[in-house]
């Protein structure tokens, strides 16, 4: 711990803020044609958001290094063994507890009904003992591997000790992780399929993907005749093991979806091949079956299927008919009306198909979330899932829509009870389960979590009591009065206020981004959609209005597009679009106008924006291209000291996407700058104003960093999120610590932010909800005084005017130095004193322009400078 002769005072807090975005480029120019010409059709809200995680991390190259993943979680790993100073303290997770992110695969306990497991798509691998009912329901299953995405989960049906999971979440051959420029190609990092064989305590990797590209496994098949015999379907192809899953071999090629295997005959597999990508090949899709577990295979393609699809297939087998196939095919980027997808049948093993119904129930998510299952009890009912759920219980001719997603319940969302009506199941449904032990009750895996129906697929309930796998955006809003008022956005799943309590609020539909709370008046909260959607709350968020800038012609956003609050003046504020645009009240409609008369730079969007903590015309920007938009243009930072009228471009930093900006709250001069992708360093530092840059990677792993944060009491204790945790420097920069304890063992970080109501830390995490923890030093701390002061107090508290400096004393001290601090760090004020006197010593001091010089002072906390 560092030591500091100053006594210091702390007076007003503020939020610190962040931002992500994400995209991927294909190896293959005439892939890259492909998606290009993808993003001028009409594409879905889950699609939008894929782009900008992919290709902040593979800028500027094709590729994402998943052995640099692994390598950067086994560095941490043996830094925290290794480290000789115990950090004080740990993570503790704020939730929500009651609202589940993505969900993507569900594996029942072939003799306990009341056992599931539940593969997320960045949050790992989670149990439950009670079939997901009540508020505790679901267990983190660590695996002591960096696990995020768990697109496939396994169980043998003669041993249940014996548990199979195929990690990382893709859509295609070519790009795959999470997004927010522009959203398509969402995934997480895969590292290949792992085993335990003793229920979960330990597990194995008998498959790895340590390579340098980003890969996932979508399903994983156990025949039912020999459990040892198993199939993954792959972004590589088809894998298959024949010996319980401790070995594997490629045996088809090409990027597959789905994989079963007959009840009856352990030698007949059926496996899909598809892709996010427009079907102009038609090698791209297409149905396989083989005979002899895979030895040799023919594709089903005539009669009766579709030539090629541009989505993706899903297949299922009657349980009392192994003779009797439903292939769900959905098309992507096809909007309006019926496409050419849909239900198809064979009866006789795949020989020959039929459609049997022309019903869009997937929609624009044909790539992305569907699936089919028939009921074993009763073959004549089918449930059909993707935007909704729907029910068939004529063998598929007419499917019934069951459910609608646009019910999901607004206020707060108990933890307590069930979320919504009986007829809402979260949008996006990606699996669909008749429990095998349960007649009739029915399990779908969501992006929002766990749902079951107990009457077959007609009305339904939530199970995510304790599944924390919510992906947080960056932006969190904290109160500088109030620790309890939190306001966050999340992937897919709105924007949601914490109020002390695990039931969190759900205030803004649509993808939650941004948010933001006014630091002088907490009744007044920003929260935002996709797109620069800001809303404004004047009543502590119980109603919420546009408040959003109107864009000049020609303009364009990111997906997550950035707007702040000014630290120092809360009636400023900035947003961004290619353009910058500023209010000078508040953010009230009609309040914005652009900064100059043309973009920042070019056709780049804007995708941070960092305020100086004294001075609101001093600004520092990341502009990006958008992805797949064919600019030529490259990522940027670029500086503005006159309130964005003019910008000066910072040279000296890496060709990389800037993450996150964060000014040292006591010198101006003092940046930093955080970047994403691979093959440089990743933190940046001026001293000199943007004339210059350093790196002070200074050992930190080659890996994606998204957000920084300075202590604004201690400006040299510095924070660092990467995608697999926080790091901590106490010497700006020269050396870095691994700090996530008691974090899920692989959390991507996307927001670092501070807490001034409990000076406090907070992490937003893509896949594990929201997190605090407190400063590595307390601005509080008596054993730092070097005049021994026994007690050391402010009055009153808060304050707006005068305060009164109290120091109880056991010792005379001579020339004592009081700094007076806001709680951002700012400089209020300097008092010399000739002395203090052993006993009770008051100093009285009026801050009489502090209002002018740093907005209006609500708040005074006292202590020291760690």
């Amino acid at each position: 711990m560092k030591t500091n002769s100053l006594i210091k005072a702390a007076i007003v807090p503020i939020c610190i803020i962040a931002i992500l975005l994400f995209a991927v480029k294909d190896n293959s120019e005439t892939s890259r044609s492909i998606e290009n010409q993808q993003k001028l059709l009409t594409t879905s809200g889950a699609g939008k958001s894929m782009d900008a995680w992919a290709y902040e991390r593979t800028y500027p190259n094709d590729r994402i290094p998943v052995s640099k993943y692994v390598a950067a979680f086994e560095m941490k790993k043996q830094q925290e063994a290794l480290r000789s100073n115990s950090m004080p303290g740990e993570w503790e997770s704020l939730g929500p507890e009651n609202i589940g992110g993505r969900t993507l695969s569900l594996a029942f306990h072939p003799t306990d009904p009341n056992i599931i497991y539940a593969g997320t798509a960045s949050g790992g691998l989670w149990k439950t003992t009670t079939q997901g009912v009540g508020r505790e329901a679901w267990e983190y299953v660590p695996t002591g591997f960096p696990v995020l995405g768990v697109g496939a989960v396994a169980i043998d049906q003669n041993d249940p000790n014996i548990i199979i999971i195929g990690t990382g979440e893709s859509y295609g051959s070519f790009a795959v992780e999470p997004g927010v420029i522009s959203r398509f190609t969402r995934g997480t990092y895969g590292i290949g399929i792992l085993k335990t064989t003793d229920g979960g305590t330990t597990w194995n990797q008998v498959l790895s993907f340590d390579e340098d590209e980003l890969k996932g496994i979508r399903d994983i098949a156990i025949s039912s005749q020999n459990s040892s015999e198993m199939y993954a379907a792959t972004t590589d192809g088809i894998y298959q093991s024949l010996d319980g899953g401790n070995t594997w071999a490629l045996i088809f090629t090409g990027p597959c979806f789905d994989v079963e295997v007959d009840p009856n005959d352990g030698d007949i597999i059926y496996w899909t091949r598809g892709n996010f990508n427009l079907a102009l090949d038609p090698t791209f899709s297409g149905i396989y079956k083989s005979t002899d577990k895979g030895a040799t295979n023919n594709e089903l393609l005539d009669p009766g299927l579709i030539a090629a699809w541009s989505g993706t297939a899903k297949i299922t087998i009657d349980p009392s008919d192994s003779n009797t196939l439903y292939a769900s095919i959905q098309m992507l980027f096809v909007s309006g009306g019926t496409t050419p997808a849909g239900v198809y049948k064979s009866t006789n093993g795949g020989t020959s198909w039929s459609k049997i119904n022309d019903q869009n129930i997937a929609q624009f998510q044909g790539w992305y979330s569907h699936d089919i299952a028939v009921n074993p009890a009763d073959p004549t009912e089918i449930i059909y899932c993707g935007i909704d759920t729907y029910k068939s219980t004529d063998s598929g001719a007419v499917f019934a829509k069951e459910s609608n997603w646009t019910l999901w319940a607004f206020g707060e969302i108990s933890v307590d009870e069930p979320e919504g009506t009986d007829d809402y199941v979260h949008g996006d449904i990606h699996a669909v389960y008749y429990h095998p032990l349960v007649v009739d009750k029915v399990f779908y895996a969501t992006d929002g979590g766990v749902f079951s129906s107990d009457d077959g697929g007609e009305t339904f309930v939530t199970h995510n009591g304790g599944l924390q796998t919510g992906q947080f955006h960056p932006n969190v809003g904290s109160s500088t009065t109030n620790k309890n008022l939190i306001i966050a956005g999340a992937q897919d799943n709105a924007t949601y206020i914490y109020r002390g309590t695990p039931s969190w609020f759900r205030v803004i539909g649509g993808d939650g981004m941004s948010a933001a709370i006014n630091p002088e008046d907490d009744q007044i909260i920003f929260g935002s959609s996709q797109n620069l959607g800001i809303q404004r709350s004047t009543n502590g968020g119980t109603t919420f209005s546009n408040s959003a800038p109107v864009l000049v012609a020609n303009d364009a956003t990111a997906f997550l597009a950035p707007y702040e609050i000014a630290p120092s003046n809360a009636n400023i504020m900035y947003a961004g679009g290619t353009y910058l645009y500023r209010s000078d009240d508040q953010g009230t409609p009609g309040s914005w106008s652009t900064t100059a008369n043309q973009p920042v730079d070019g056709t780049n969007v804007l995708t941070k924006i960092a305020i100086s903590p004294t001075n609101p015309d001093l600004l520092f920007v990341s502009a990006n291209p958008v992805p797949f938009s064919g600019s030529t243009e490259t990522p940027k930072v670029w500086k503005s000291t006159d309130g964005g009228q003019n910008f000066t471009v910072m040279n000296g930093l890496p060709e990389r996407v800037c993450k996150d900006i964060d000014i040292d709250p006591t010198n101006n001069n003092v940046v930093y700058a955080v970047f994403s992708g691979f093959g440089t360093d990743h933190i940046y530092k001026t001293v000199d104003g943007g004339a210059t840059w350093a790196s002070i990677d200074n050992g930190l792993p080659d890996l994606p960093t998204n957000a920084v944060l300075v202590d604004p009491l201690n400006p040299d204790d510095i924070y660092v999120g990467n995608d697999v945790g926080v790091y901590y420097s106490e010497d700006a920069g020269n050396s870095w610590d691994p700090f996530s304890e008691a974090l899920p063992e692989a959390t991507i970080i996307m927001d670092l932010n501070h807490s001034p109501a409990d000076r406090k830390i907070r992490i937003a995490t893509h896949g594990h909800g929201v997190w605090e923890r407190s400063y590595v030093n307390d601005f509080l701390s008596t054993s730092e005084f070097e005049i021994n002061a026994a007690n050391f107090t402010m009055y009153p508290n808060p304050a707006d005017g005068a305060i009164a400096i109290r120091i109880e004393s056991k010792v005379n001290s001579a020339n004592v130095n009081l700094e007076v601090l806001s709680m951002l760090g700012q400089k209020v004020a300097n008092i010399a004193l000739d002395g203090i006197q052993n006993g009770v010593n008051t100093i009285p001091w009026r801050h009489r322009d502090t209002k002018s010089r740093f907005g209006s002072i609500k708040r005074a906390v006292v202590g020291l400078a760690g």
